[in-house]
């Protein structure tokens, strides 16, 4: 039976002005927008008067599957109360497929190669039935990681491929696609990745281009040096062609000049080329604990650089690396079961805990989680952050989504888009309806999802109701969801697929 949303002030995410209107869904879509929508026999009336109603927000920038949340949450009920009703996986140069059980290892940052689960799939074409099989609670899209995939071609070896495993590989990448992958990432910055030649990663994104995919890019450094992998990575993708996304690109406060900098390339860039960046509601982001270590520590792998850490010799060297960090500034925000009790402090706390300083706290930090600890930075300035939240190539994105298995998360990756929308709508910076956009239209535009992150007659009913900014009801292929802020335990996602937008 249909269901009627009245008497609510309507963003319809494509930038209109917003307007009252009450909206009619019937089965999984949007059939009528109107004034008033009286004459019309429902199941349901959801007054939302006083409340915005908006397209559901896509996260393209989700790490659900990194943290395995897509299987100890089907139902997704962190994403949706944020009002997401879209998630896109496979950032990072890390992806659920193609799938062996050692493709785990690659995920051990997020936690995720030391959590059980079974895994039914080996190839993309499984992977995508078993999760239609599956269902979740919010529509599911996902790229091919860099990292995935060399693991699954040869075991993680960072030696150069020889020509068969090329061959192969390529084959899993077109595989991929042909199943419905969006796209495809790099994280060249992780252990497992660095030092991937150029000349390999543009074999892959030949394929890319052929398919038409995005290809989301993890910059090989974040911190010193930042402009020049920023300008390098451009740089080789527009060469091939391909649409690109630059994975949380957010202002780091001790490079904030060449993030600056980096900014202006973009929007310069990106007015020939079709280029976006995807920043975090809160101005933060979330990093692998490892991201401290020096490069050389980080050249020989996972079990190298845990043993250098260890070895006596190793450790005065890397401490020496270390000892300006400002430790009081790094916070642990995400961790295993075990751990748990180390979210939400600083380096510095726990260095004051064990009586030692802080680059041997970070050292021991590293060797009890085996590396598998998120951090952030005590964000930029907002004034600082804000050009970056502005700018017309970039795209707003949770980057952490969802509590995955023997997880524990700190309060503040809660409530995220709520208070984004709020501090947009109080600062009038821009109109609130771009705001809109960069969680919906935009986003939806980039990675070619078809019919949803608008609020149109004839699109997937994927809408949220925000009262005070936060998520009250929320409906995804026009079922409920989010229920007067109660999850219903439903799974009405769909998978989301590449191949000529087909919906499985």
């Amino acid at each position: 039976m249909p269901i009627l949303i009245k008497n609510g002030l309507v963003y319809d995410g494509a930038g209109g002005s917003p307007v009252k209107r009450d909206i009619l869904i019937e089965r999984k879509r949007i059939v009528k927008i109107g004034e008033t929508l009286k004459a019309v026999r429902v199941n349901e009336v959801i007054d939302a008067t006083g409340a915005f109603v908006v397209p559901g927000f896509v996260d393209i920038h989700s790490h659900s599957d990194h943290n395995l949340s897509v299987f100890s949450d089907p139902y997704q009920e962190h994403p949706i109360r944020e009002g997401i009703t879209t998630i896109i996986g496979g950032t990072c140069g890390k992806s659920l497929f193609p799938f062996a059980p050692r493709t785990l290892r690659v995920m051990s940052e997020w936690d995720a190669g030391f959590s059980p689960f079974s895994a039914t799939w080996t190839t993309p074409a499984d992977f995508f039935s078993f999760f239609h099989k599956k269902g979740l609670g919010v529509n599911f899209g996902t790229l091919v990681g860099l990292g995935t995939l060399r693991m699954f071609a040869n075991g993680g070896s960072l030696q150069d491929f020889t020509d068969a495993e090329l061959r192969f590989a390529k084959k899993m990448l077109e595989d991929s696609f042909r199943a419905g992958a969006l796209g495809f990432s790099s994280g060249m910055e992780h252990p497992d990745e660095r030092g991937i030649s150029l000349k390999e990663v543009g074999e892959y994104l030949e394929i890319v281009k052929r398919f038409d995919g995005v290809y989301a890019m993890h910059l090989k450094n974040s911190g010193a040096g930042v402009l020049d992998a920023l300008r390098e990575s451009v740089t080789f993708a527009k060469k091939k062609g391909v649409r690109m996304e630059i994975s949380h690109f957010i202002p780091n406060a001790d490079f904030l000049s060449e993030y600056e900098k980096g900014l202006q390339y973009i929007e310069k860039e990106g007015s020939l080329s079709e280029i976006n960046f995807d920043v975090s509601p809160s101005g933060t982001r979330a990093f692998s604990v490892l991201s401290f270590l020096p490069d050389w520590v980080k050249e020989g792998g996972r079990d190298a650089f845990l043993g250098h850490i260890i070895s006596p010799h190793m450790e005065k060297r890397i401490v020496s690396h270390l000892k300006s960090l400002p430790f009081h500034a790094i916070s642990i925000v995400r961790a295993s079961t075990p751990l748990g009790f180390l979210v939400g402090k600083n380096v510095s706390e726990f260095a004051e805990n064990l009586h030692i300083d802080g680059p041997r706290a970070l050292l021991k930090l590293i060797e009890i989680s085996h590396g598998a600890l998120l951090c952030t930075f005590e964000s930029v300035p907002r004034d600082s952050y804000l050009p970056f939240l502005h700018s017309p190539y970039s795209i707003v994105a949770s980057h952490s989504a969802g509590i995955g298995m023997n997880e524990s998360a700190s309060i503040p990756e809660k409530g995220l888009f709520s208070r984004f929308l709020k501090d947009a709508y109080e600062d009038q910076n821009i109109p609130f309806e771009k705001t809109i956009m960069k969680c919906t239209s935009i986003p939806a535009r980039k990675y070619r999802i078809g019919k949803r992150g608008v609020l149109r007659e004839g699109y997937y009913a994927d809408i949220a109701v925000l009262r005070d900014f936060i998520p009250s009801d929320v409906f995804v292929n026009g079922s409920c969801v989010l229920r007067e802020g109660k999850c219903m335990n439903a799974r009405p996602g769909h998978m989301l697929r590449k191949k000529e937008n087909i919906l499985l």
